[in-house]
């Protein structure tokens, strides 16, 4: 019983603990052990490893153990997992899938890719008949990727698992407290497995979103946290000096300005008018 039981699997795990309770009921019905292999691994730390032959019951406690974990699969892992597993005879394998070809990078093995997931699918094939399990078209997990700064925006990329047909999601910005500071639609094309939302917020408004999330899912793939990385903090600039109208190459305020502008919102105004404002 081969599971991918990272981070996109949590969108429907009920459905496939239950799938796996089915498998492990019909090995018991045809009085064969049960091997299992997890392709996330359970710590940071710990490699992936095949469980030993078990009977039936001890495979079922381990199932009812088992939960989605919030990194990745890695499919080159598993593969060095099997390198030493020898059969007697031959396996019915059961693969409960997350759908995905490929997967974020992950430990130190590196990533995981197409390539692999296909180099896998071969492995098992080797140790007799394969029995695939995906999940439904509202079962794939999404993932929120790091957001960019674009023309005072914040472009927020997102996944989903494989390219089926046309969708709609909605992206939800919320701060510190839980507040909702924005909703945003994204639409996936037909065939498409990214899209991109785009939220427009003034600074006091983006500075307080703390938490970025998929509307409906609860996956870590589906959360993305703020820190001050993405904020735009107002700095108020201020100078008496004459000749900025005239020659604002010679202000004082010019090169300390284009240094902020990056990293900053920058405020031109008197102290008092800036000061009617959070700077």
């Amino acid at each position: 019983l081969v599971v991918d039981d990272g981070w996109a699997s949590a969108v429907d795990w009920p459905a496939r603990r239950a799938a796996m309770d089915a498998l492990v009921d019909r090995a018991e019905r045809d009085q064969r052990p049960v091997r299992i292999l997890s392709t996330a691994r359970q710590t940071a730390d710990e490699p992936i490893a095949i469980s030993r032959l078990m009977r039936a019951g001890e495979a079922k406690a381990l199932i009812r153990t088992m939960a989605p974990r919030p990194w990745p699969v890695n499919r080159l892992a598993t593969l060095k997992a099997l390198e030493n597993l020898s059969i007697v005879g031959s396996a019915h394998v059961a693969w409960i899938s997350n759908g995905q070809g490929e997967e974020v990078a992950e430990g130190p093995e590196g990533g995981t890719g197409r390539n692999d997931a296909d180099a896998l699918a071969s492995r098992l094939q080797s140790l007799g008949s394969v029995q695939v399990f995906t999940p439904a078209a509202n079962g794939a997990g999404k993932m929120i990727l790091a957001p960019q700064a674009a023309s005072g925006a914040l472009a927020v990329p997102v996944l989903r698992a494989g390219a089926g047909g046309a969708e709609k999601i909605w992206l939800r910005a919320l701060a510190g407290d839980g507040r909702l500071v924005t909703r945003e639609e994204i639409h996936f094309k037909d065939g498409a497995s990214r899209a991109m939302a785009r939220l427009a917020l003034p600074g006091e408004q983006r500075n307080v979103v703390t938490r970025l999330e998929i509307e409906d899912q609860t996956t870590a793939g589906a959360t993305f946290l703020l820190d001050e990385r993405w904020r735009r903090r107002p700095v108020g600039l201020a100078s008496g000096e004459a000749s900025e109208i005239e020659q604002p190459l010679l202000s004082s305020l010019y090169y300390l300005e284009r240094a902020l502008k990056p990293f900053s919102e920058v405020r031109r105004a008197t102290i008092v008018e800036l000061l009617k404002r959070e700077i």
